[in-house]
């Protein structure tokens, strides 16, 4: 058939073509065009048009139809890359090839013959609806493909250059290298299918009876080829997952070694603070050592107090170990005053000098007399204004030098040594 009489065969069938198209489309394929062309459906932005209602659409859709004069062309261009593919074909070699493409989708199928063959199209028109009316393949019934015809078609989809391309390089990758020096295609596909029954190449050949059928030598090299290539193709899938086992294996490796070897720096470090403490110790030690000789030597009276020292950097010396220092004695001239209980201080201040108070009795009744000639450090933690006022206006009246104090024991601790050395950087003043 001519182009003049394609085109007039065209004129005469476009109107049902496009009432076909605007049939039969999907609405994935509506939002597609809509996207592709930029076309206005109201209400909704290129992003979201895919929420759009299918008849909201198809409406963009139809007004773009209505406005393009060249349908052919419009048709044609929507079907590339396959009209392309398929403008040479005769009738029956299109069909064969259409039918068995899994590429075009039913729209496709149904404007490649209209644009291609609209004889043919015209007069198989009620055909192609009910089919995909029914949900079959637009093309369904029109040709019946041989098995030589079905193995080449698909034979056909497989790029093998670039296959054993990416089955030799995932090999060795993997492996670290590409295959044996000797290749046994029986020990491969036992390897590669644990299940027969999953094979495409098996359940293609089921579908025909086999008892009578006498394969040609093309036959077979087909069925061979789609045999090793599902083989590969699913063996490369497999290698595939082996790889990303396998990084996934390595990066946790990766970060674990790496959160040892950060434990381990931080190991280090603490490890040479130590031995930087210890150094220092030492150094006091030996200094203390110095003096003590050197005093010992000027009266037998310091001698005799040395002694006393020695013991007590002998009990200092073994109490580090067990990070428990007590720096005060009975006799230090202070008190420590606190609501808490005193257990919380033993380790820190003898128990002599503390003092507890009762923050529901009249301060002045509980402390009638205290010595004035000592400090007190008042703890002032979960302390009233109210009550810390009464406080001072007592010990004021009394005459008795205060501090008060806060924080966790040990800070409290710091701050009282901070006021008895002199630094009162660090004090709570009254």
């Amino acid at each position: 058939m001519t182009t003049k009489e394609v085109s007039q065969r065209w004129l005469e069938i476009q109107q049902d073509i496009k009432n076909d198209f605007l049939t039969h489309i999907t609405k994935p394929e509506l939002v597609a065009i809509v996207k592709k062309l930029d076309l206005d459906v109201q209400g909704f932005s290129k992003r979201n048009v895919h929420k759009a209602r299918e008849p909201f659409l198809k409406q963009a859709v139809t007004q773009l139809i209505d406005n393009t004069i060249d349908l052919h062309l419009f048709f044609s261009s929507f079907t590339q890359p396959f009209y392309q593919q398929m403008e040479d074909y005769d009738y029956q070699t299109f069909l064969l090839k259409a039918s068995l493409s899994d590429g075009p989708t039913n729209i496709d199928k149904l404007l490649l013959l209209a644009t291609l063959f609209p004889e043919q199209y015209k007069e198989n028109r009620d055909q192609i609806a009910s089919n995909i009316k029914n949900g079959q393949d637009a093309l369904c019934g029109f040709v019946e493909p041989s098995l030589t015809d079905i193995l080449s078609s698909n034979v056909e989809k497989y790029d093998f250059t670039r296959l054993f391309k990416e089955f030799f390089n995932q090999h060795e990758e993997l492996n670290g290298n590409i295959l044996p020096d000797t290749f046994d295609p029986d020990d491969f596909f036992t390897n590669v299918y644990e299940d027969l029954e999953k094979s495409y190449v098996l359940n293609l050949l089921k579908d025909f009876d086999l008892d009578d059928f006498n394969f040609s030598d093309q036959d077979l090299l087909f069925i061979f080829k789609l045999g090793l290539a599902e083989a590969i193709y699913h063996d490369v899938e497999q290698l595939k997952i082996h790889k990303n086992t396998a990084d996934k294996a390595l990066a946790e490796r990766d970060s674990f070694e790496s959160k040892v070897n950060q434990f381990s720096k931080q190991r280090l470090d603490q490890s040479n603070k130590i031995k930087e403490k210890d150094k220092e110790i030492k150094q006091l030690n030996a200094q203390h050592k110095k003096e003590l000789k050197t005093v010992s030597l000027e009266n037998e009276k310091l001698r005799q107090s040395m002694e006393k020292v020695t013991i007590e950097n002998k009990q200092l010396n073994q109490n580090q170990e067990k990070m428990q220092f007590n720096l005060f004695n009975d006799e230090d001239q202070f008190f420590f005053m606190t609501r808490a209980n005193q257990s919380s201080f033993n380790k820190l201040i003898p128990n002599n000098l503390i003092i507890s108070y009762d923050p529901d009795t009249s301060f002045s009744e509980q402390f009638k007399s205290l010595p004035n000639n000592r400090l007190l450090f008042i703890d002032a933690n979960k302390m009233t204004s109210k009550l810390q006022m009464t406080i001072e206006n007592h010990l004021n009246y009394k005459k008795i030098s205060y501090k008060f104090v806060s924080g966790a024991p040990e800070t409290m601790f710091r701050q009282i040594i901070f006021y008895l050395e002199g630094d009162s950087s660090d004090e709570t003043n009254k």
